[in-house]
């Protein structure tokens, strides 16, 4: 089980994010690295990283820098480790690559 994710200041999760997390852990089966574009408070990659026993590379970004805050911290809350950035689409990640770019916005 997780820790208490803050959704205060930002994208609360609602019906949308509780069915693509569903929806990724029927299809994420292997080692990867995921994106979390548009995180919000992180929910739905913190929440897939300790669901999953598998070696998740997480990175997470969004444009508005209270989310980012708040993604951080959240990431630091549950001993996730996670490259998070303030990013306007997938600005802030060129050359990287991803093997599932998730995105609840």
């Amino acid at each position: 089980m997780f820790n208490k994710i803050d959704t205060e200041g930002c994208f609360t999760p609602n019906l949308t994010s509780d069915l693509i997390f569903k929806a990724l852990i029927k299809k994420i089966n292997y080692d990867c690295s995921i994106l979390e574009l548009g995180c919000g408070s992180g929910f739905i990659g913190i929440k897939l990283f300790n669901t999953k026993s598998l070696n998740l590379k997480m990175h997470a970004s969004d444009i508005s820098e209270t989310s980012v805050e708040k993604t951080i911290k959240n990431y630091k809350n549950n001993s996730i480790p996670c490259q998070i950035k303030v990013s306007d689409g997938l600005s802030a990640w060129k050359n990287a690559k991803f093997d599932v770019i998730v995105s609840d916005v």
